[in-house]
């Protein structure tokens, strides 16, 4: 049998999809939704599915929402107060399944929510690969797993004639609905938000890392990074944003005191002091455009643009491009214009880029207007804030061109009327710039976690045992315990074949500490090789782990003559080489009345003792040599 460190390994090599030279297109990854987190107690993750996840995968784990933000009705709206647990990842090694529940063997460097949509991600890992036969992308965010494309490449991602697409594939925008027309009183509404049943304001505001709040979808308030919906009347939609914020949506300006109105939304929130805390974020989406009109043209919201991370050692760009771009807007009539979309993050840690790669990451447009009639001048879309490069570099290599804007705002392009300008933004707003970073330091716990010991629904916090002549001393210990019906152990000797030895009987219920231990009589010359594993009430089996115990008889055949004795004794055995050893005489309380160290030689031993000062009692004789104890007792009388 291989030994414990090297069965892992041999685990990974199986499942941890390690290709050869591969052509990859398409979506290479699967996505898991977390419906729940125990990492405190077990480092361990439930998901809805675990098909195609095995033992030893390197995986993603990643939130995509979870922040809080103001929800007041003013200009607040949409602030974030605490970004939560949004933004966490980190790579993780798989070391146990149990049902849907996936422990890890490092202790999780993050935290994680369920309700925040955290999800795991798989993570192929390629030797060499060319992108080939169409552009490699990631399955759209469809709130709940989605968004991210990540691949590991021990030498070289060649980009070949193909890109990486994941516009358009982060939070999502929304389809405008018909509002009314109503003005009261003909003044524009001056709310940051409406629920989604007001009749009004029927824009939606744009997904972000704050979940949208019942009763709190619409309107020119925005969703943190997502855009607001542009108000009635005709108001624009703001732009989705990342780094850079996106602009608010432009208002509608009414042709008389007879005419409605509008008001300009809000940008965007910036989540760069998000990234200063090593998180990443998918691109906002656009709010959608305020109409009153039916078909909707061009109102809609639209989708930000997902993650990318690429761990090479080399990348080859081949003059191709990474498309994390937002949306253009494009051009409404009638009503007000939904915004642009945000940009999204890429992740290259990577050590060499051999040829030329550009990373596009800027924000889409917002919404541009082409009036008609004699009252129209409606709002345009904010544009979208720009996306993260993020270089594990110093400095930005040489190879790389980045593009980082902001998208433009929405303008008026054709006008009937006179209140209105051609070129005219209404008070849209651009969004701004994202951002290069550098440094980057992929989040990954090297610390151990009790070798994947700990496997739910018992806590254990060790299993180990040393030999005691040829008696294996086996022991663990478990902090608590539901509904445990009991252990079964297992042995194997010098190869992979476990055997069923022993079962012993659990605690049940329990959430006190119980030491558990059985001695194994039969081990074996060489390794031996013991697996435990815990059932539950319902049948259920949890694998706690495997120790390995070598045993080499240097000594054999051990016997003490006379026994009992009066004067003296002689303690005889067989030695398998020469070696040195140390000779303790015990009493029955374990009190030592004579220590020695001894040289053996190979063959026959006999080693004299004297006993006749010693009081008449049972005595014990340890020898130990090369690390291991042999014991034999004997009666002085």
């Amino acid at each position: 049998m291989l030994p414990i460190r090297n069965v892992l390994l041999f685990t990974l090599l199986l499942h941890g999809t390690a290709f050869t030279q591969a052509n990859i297109t398409g979506v290479i990854n699967q996505y898991y939704e977390i419906t729940a987190v125990d990492i405190v107690s077990s480092n361990a993750l439930t998901l809805a599915s675990v098909a195609g996840l095995s033992v030893g995968d390197e995986v993603l784990i990643i939130q995509m929402q979870g922040a809080t933000i103001s929800e007041t009705d003013d200009a607040n709206f949409g602030t974030i107060s605490n970004y939560n647990d949004a933004g966490n990842y980190e790579i993780g090694t798989i070391c146990d399944i149990t049902g849907n529940v996936v422990l890890f063997d490092d202790v999780l460097v993050n935290s994680y929510t369920a309700s925040g949509n955290a999800q795991v991600v798989s993570i192929p890992h390629y030797t060499d690969a060319l992108i080939s036969g169409g552009a490699l992308t990631c399955d759209p965010w469809d709130g709940t797993t989605g968004g991210v494309l990540i691949l590991k490449v021990d030498g070289t991602l060649d980009f070949g004639n193909e890109n990486i697409i994941t516009r358009g594939l982060g939070f999502r925008g929304f389809a405008a609905l018909t509002s009314n027309g109503n003005c009261s009183g003909f003044s524009p509404d001056n709310t940051y938000f409406k629920p989604f049943t007001d009749p009004s304001v029927r824009s939606r505001k744009g997904e972000g890392i704050a979940e949208i709040i019942t009763g709190k979808e619409c309107g020119r308030g925005p969703q943190a990074n997502g855009g607001g919906g542009g108000n009635n009347h005709n108001g624009g939609g703001g732009g989705g944003g990342n780094f850079g914020d996106g602009g608010a949506g432009g208002r509608r300006i009414s042709s008389n005191v007879l005419t409605c109105g509008s008001l300009v939304g809000l940008n965007s929130i910036s989540l760069a002091p998000g990234y200063g805390s090593n998180k990443i974020f998918m691109g906002g989406a656009g709010g959608t455009g305020n109409g009153n009109n039916s078909p909707e043209t061009n109102e809609h919201g639209l989708d930000g643009a997902g993650v990318v991370i690429i761990i090479a050692e080399t990348v080859a760009g081949s003059n191709q491009t990474i498309f994390a771009e937002g949306i253009d807007a494009g051009t409404a009539s009638y009503d007000g214009a939904g915004g642009g979309s945000g940009g999204g993050a890429v992740l290259l840690d990577v050590t060499t880029f051999s040829s030329a790669l550009t990373v596009d990451v800027s924000g889409g447009d917002g919404g541009d207007i082409f009036d008609t009639g004699s009252s129209n001048c409606n709002g345009p879309g904010g544009g979208g804030g720009g996306g993260v490069v993020w270089f594990s570099a110093e400095s930005t290599p040489a190879n790389v061109t980045t593009v980082l804007s902001g998208g433009a705002a929405g303008q008026i392009l054709n006008t009937e009327q006179g209140n209105c300008t051609v070129g005219s933004l209404n008070g849209a707003v651009n969004g701004t710039a994202g951002s290069e970073l550098h440094s980057l330091v992929i989040p990954e716990s090297t610390i151990d976690y009790i070798d994947c010991a700990i496997i739910l629904p018992v806590t254990t916090v060790s299993f180990s045992g040393d030999l005691l002549d040829r008696e294996a001393h086996l022991r663990w210990v478990t902090v608590s315990e539901f509904d445990n019906d009991y252990f079964v152990l297992e042995q194997a000797v010098n190869d992979d074949n476990f055997v069923q030895i022993a079962t012993i009987d659990g605690v049940g219920t329990t959430t006190e500490t119980t030491e558990y231990s059985y001695i194994d009589l039969q081990v074996a010359e060489g390794d031996n090789y013991y697996q435990l594993t815990q059932v539950d009430n319902d049948g259920t089996k949890h694998s706690i782990g495997i120790i390995a115990l070598n045993y080499t008889s240097v000594i054999s055949d051990l016997r003490i003559v006379p026994n009992p004795a009066s004067e003296s004794i002689g303690v005889m055995f067989t030695a398998s080489s020469h070696e040195d050893c140390m000779v303790t005489l015990a009493d029955q309380t374990g009190r030592v009345v004579y220590s020695e160290v001894r040289a053996l030689s190979k063959g026959t031993n006999t080693l004299p003792f004297t006993i006749a000062d010693l009081a008449n009692g049972l005595y014990f004789v340890q020898i130990n040599v090369s690390n291991r104890r042999h014991v034999k007792r004997f009666i002085k009388e």
